[in-house]
This record gives C-alpha cells, structure tokens and sequence, in this order.
C-alpha cells in the first residue's frame, strides 16, 4: 500500500496502515505478498489473470464454483464476488511461499 504511484485513497491506505498496527500490536505476523508474486504462485498451472487464476480456484475447490462469475468484459465493473476468489488465491500464495 506504499508503494510509489498507488493510486489507492488516502482512507484505504489508513485503514490497511490501522489493521496491520492492530496486528503487530496483537503479536501476530505480518506476510505481505504483491500482485506478481501471487501470479507466481499459479504460474505452473498456467493461469496468469485474475479470472484465470478464479476458475482455477473454482476447479480446485468445487464448492466455489457456483460463485465464479463470468468473464469481466473491459466495460463492466468488477463482480463483487471476485473478492473470494482474491482471498483463496492470497491463502494459497502463502501456502506455496510459506517462509
């Protein structure tokens, strides 16, 4: 979230900046991982977008796959849904990078 060009708002940065220092101050480790390393994770089952990377999920994990939504064309927003599929493929990127 710090990094030069992040065009999130001010309130998401203060917001991420809050819950990791409620983290750390609760002892619990910090992992962060950025957009390519979770590419990478996923890297060798050949999925490289995002919606890849979800129907990958969806065929990995079948109880996802009434949540995948179709493919996002340029002009429609984001699927709310796409959120889960962020977080399996966040897990899984730890799992694969645990230090």
């Amino acid at each position: 979230f710090s990094r030069q060009g992040d065009r999130r708002p001010d309130r998401v940065r203060a917001l991420a900046n809050r819950v990791r220092g409620s983290a750390l101050d609760a002892g619990i480790r910090i992992q962060s991982f950025t957009r390519l390393k979770v590419r990478e994770a996923f890297v060798a089952s050949e999925a490289v977008s995002r919606y890849e990377i979800a129907s990958l999920l969806a065929k990995w994990f079948p109880e996802l796959s009434s949540r995948l939504p179709p493919k996002r064309k340029p002009w429609m927003p984001e699927h709310p849904q796409m959120g889960v599929f962020d977080a399996m493929a966040l897990a899984l990127t730890y799992y694969f990078f645990e230090p």
